[in-house]
């Protein structure tokens, strides 16, 4: 029986997809085909700055902007939907989505530090991605893989969305700029999803954001809305939280 094995040694594992080598593989001089300030998908609430870079025989890439927590549905949570738009709505005939550049403006840090990511999805449907990876890919990478020029900011023809008016639901946790950051660090340090303003998840949102990026730091609070609370317990006083 011991015949049938191997003798030599172990096989290597398999490459990382994310290095750059791929990279260096779909690099190609494409040309700035559409510039769209606003760009929306059908059925969500978001909106974000599209470069999409084309060329013959080379796949589009697509390079997302958008100012965290003030455009609705953030590049993150709509990562699937707002690439499969894009790949529907301009580049319908490729058998793939286009590859996927997505850049998250902080507003209250300066803009400076925030980082290009490039998004990998795992399979999908036509038009229909699914299962996004991120990875970082830096402003210099991202020239050498399109060959063009890529802007960086949110562009001249962004319009900010009016101010929703506070409800039950949408209160000060939900908010980038609230308690979260005080106790978890600024938000662009955190690569997982994350919780946006107007979040209709309310306070169940924030738990599962904050438990993915510190675990041990939201026991009480977990508890708190798994008992149905909707208030969170005073760090202050050691309040415990109030049930609707």
């Amino acid at each position: 029986m011991t015949d049938d094995l191997h003798a030599g040694p172990a096989p290597e594992p398999a490459p990382r997809p994310h290095g750059p080598d791929e990279l260096s593989a779909l690099a190609a001089p494409r040309r700035l085909s559409v510039d769209d300030h606003m760009f929306t998908a059908p059925g969500l609430p978001g909106t974000f700055r599209l470069q999409l870079f084309t060329a013959d025989g080379a796949r589009p890439v697509a390079v997302a902007i958008q100012v965290a927590g003030a455009e609705g549905t953030s590049l993150m949570n709509g990562a699937e939907t707002f690439a499969g738009a894009v790949w529907e709505r301009h580049c319908p005939e490729q058998d793939q989505p286009p590859v996927w550049v997505e850049r998250q403006l902080w507003p209250q840090g300066p803009l400076e530090e925030t980082c290009f990511q490039r998004v990998m999805f795992d399979g999908g449907d036509r038009y229909r991605p699914r299962g996004p990876k991120w990875s970082v890919i830096t402003h210099e990478q991202l020239q050498d893989l399109v060959g063009a020029q890529v802007a960086k900011d949110r562009g001249a023809g962004y319009v900010p969305r009016a101010a929703e008016p506070p409800s039950r639901r949408n209160r000060s946790w939900c908010s980038p700029s609230s308690w979260w950051p005080a106790l978890l660090g600024p938000a662009r340090s955190v690569s997982r999803r994350a919780c946006r303003p107007g979040c209709p998840g309310g306070a169940a949102c924030c738990v599962r954001y904050c438990r993915a990026a510190a675990p041990g730091r939201v026991a009480g609070t977990t508890a708190a809305t798994g008992t149905g609370s909707t208030r969170w317990p005073s760090r202050s006083s050691g309040e415990p939280a109030r049930k609707a």
